[in-house]
């Protein structure tokens, strides 16, 4: 398993694949094999139309997505918050696996499903945008 193999756009609304060599295993890194992923309208669909505002070139094979859910496969020396077998969502796009800086996953408890694992990350994304608008309670008159 010294490749892994990424979902990219290769042109304007083409769908494609990349394979490429992981990374050898640092001494903080993780080697987690993908479970699971998700689509985010909000991610994919701007890139899908070229349409993303943060995107400014849009270079092709352009890689897709975000967050993952997998299972650790090994850990560098270094590692202290996982261990081979756990359940982790991790921060390197659509994968089939990968090889990650320990900071970029997040340990996964057995009661939580894969799609609640995965929920946790775009719950996020719309608390910080709840939060940006700093609402107030108002009383009423």
């Amino acid at each position: 398993m010294n490749t892994t193999t990424t979902c990219c756009l290769i042109e304007l609304k083409k769908p494609g694949y990349l394979v490429r060599n992981l990374p050898l295993l640092g001494i903080h890194d993780v080697h987690v094999r993908t479970l699971a992923g998700s689509i985010s309208i909000g991610a994919e669909l701007p890139q899908w139309l070229e349409q993303d505002m943060t995107e400014t070139d849009y270079g092709y094979p352009l890689e897709t997505g975000y967050e993952s859910y997998g299972k650790v496969l090994a850990v560098g020396e270094a590692v202290q918050t996982v261990k081979p077998g756990d359940r982790v969502v991790g921060f390197y796009g659509h994968q089939d696996q990968a090889v990650v800086p320990e900071s970029k996953v997040i340990l996964v408890p057995a009661y939580v499903s894969p799609r609640e694992a995965l929920l946790l990350i775009l719950s996020c994304d719309a608390a910080k945008g709840v939060r940006k608008l700093t609402l107030r309670p108002t009383r009423e008159s």
